[in-house]
């Protein structure tokens, strides 16, 4: 008899951050000792990433926390560090609602210049 079991998305079994800093220890430091760096430390600054890396991040960021990552989206402001990247993850994985509320408060009370 076959057994299947429900794996979790990343996010939902710790935290954003600690996702990463296994991922890239693993993936990239080759270490099963943890991430030595802290949370803002530059991937590239510190040459722990290289753009073919940055390409494999992005990937695996879209698919361990199901979101779609448009080519302009992949910048420094938004993948350089532990930080940033997951300040981008939580904004791409928020809840849709909050747009129409902006776009009706808009549309209600002008641009507010």
């Amino acid at each position: 008899m076959l057994k299947f079991v429900r794996k979790e998305p990343m996010a939902v079994s710790g935290t954003i951050e600690n996702e990463l800093r296994a991922y890239i220890s693993s993936n990239f430091l080759f270490s099963e000792s943890g991430f030595p760096y802290s949370d803002d430390t530059s991937f590239l600054q510190e040459g722990l990433i290289d753009s073919l890396g940055v390409m494999e991040l992005v990937e695996w960021v879209s698919s361990a926390f199901n979101i779609q990552i448009r080519a302009e989206e992949v910048t420094a402001e938004n993948f350089d560090s532990v930080s940033r990247l997951a300040a981008y993850i939580r904004r791409k994985t928020a809840p849709a609602e909050a747009a129409p509320v902006l776009e009706e408060t808009a549309r209600t009370h002008g641009n507010g210049l």
